[in-house]
């Protein structure tokens, strides 16, 4: 029911137009803390992973208490829940698609229930 839902597209829309590209700051809470081997910076010692790794190293040239931060950029996190900025106006497209649809098919069910059914009652 999630891909049926407007409401999907509608936040997608606004999320990705509204949130895409901002640089994170992780807050003290949020980080990783992790200390590096005798002698190693942060740096030494979490290079090989911060190449592959998506996040970034508060601290790189510490010896100490390395903090690591897992997100760099909003689009990352956006992408976890499949929300894009390039998206956005497909989004809205199908927003307006949902919408004129249901004006359709309402305008549509009530002339099919009521309307005709009181213009056979006149004929009668």
């Amino acid at each position: 029911m999630y891909r049926v839902s407007p409401l999907t597209y509608f936040v997608g829309g606004l999320a990705g137009a509204g949130l895409s590209h901002i640089v994170i700051h992780c807050s003290a809470s949020e980080m990783a803390i992790v200390n590096p081997p005798g002698g190693q910076t942060c740096q030494q010692y979490l290079g090989a992973y911060l190449a592959q790794a998506p996040g970034s190293l508060a601290n790189p040239d510490s010896i100490s208490n390395c903090r690591y931060c897992p997100l760099r950029s909003s689009n990352q996190f956006l992408s976890n829940v499949e929300i894009s900025w390039s998206q956005r106006w497909r989004d809205f497209g199908i927003v307006w698609a949902f919408i004129v649809f249901n004006v359709i098919a309402a305008f549509t069910l009530y002339w099919f229930f009521r309307a005709r059914s009181r213009s056979a009652k006149l004929r009668i």
